[in-house]
């Protein structure tokens, strides 16, 4: 029996072709990125920054199957035009009943984290200028502490890098 990943090389050719056909569909593409010697696992959208003229979205440091989750189901809301995010927060109903902040990833950090949306925006599309990016941030479920925050527990550093600044203080979305 063939693998889901073989059936969908053999149908699209190639990883790339399979993004393009997602965001074809849909508007977008959410691409898994699973650990590497010790880096935390992630997931991001592609495709939203194109589709909808919105930011397109990230998730670090939660198993990559649940932060692809939650982007896949923003990212319809996103289409339907029920949600929209920029830096700031705090966002509620995005992760249960924890609030996120939502911060502009640097431009510097797009080719290293990035790697399927700088392809799809710079070769595919052929466009020469940045996309915008937003990380979206989750807390400590036990203390609600931020990675800024001093309570931020010491066995979760490393694990959301903080791509962008901290993002501010802005009305409850």
């Amino acid at each position: 029996m063939k693998s889901l990943k073989t059936l969908w090389l053999e149908r699209f050719g190639s990883v790339k072709a399979r993004m393009v056909h997602c965001i074809e569909l849909q508007g977008w593409n959410t691409t898994m990125i699973q650990s590497e010697d010790g880096e935390p696992e992630y997931a991001f959208t592609t495709g939203l920054w194109a589709s909808y003229a919105h930011p397109e979205l990230m998730m670090i440091g939660l198993p990559r199957q649940i932060a692809a989750k939650v982007l896949h189901g923003l990212s319809w809301k996103i289409r339907e035009g029920e949600r929209r995010f920029e830096p700031g927060g705090p966002y509620l109903h995005v992760l249960q009943d924890y609030p996120v902040y939502a911060t502009a990833i640097d431009d510097q950090f797009q080719a290293a984290y990035l790697g399927g949306s700088v392809w799809y925006y710079y070769g595919h599309l052929g466009r020469k200028d940045s996309f915008p990016t937003l990380q979206l941030v989750w807390p400590d479920r036990e203390s609600g502490a931020f990675p800024w925050d001093a309570g931020w527990p010491e066995h979760y550093v490393g694990l959301q890098p903080l791509l962008g600044p901290i993002p501010p203080l802005t009305t409850i979305h």
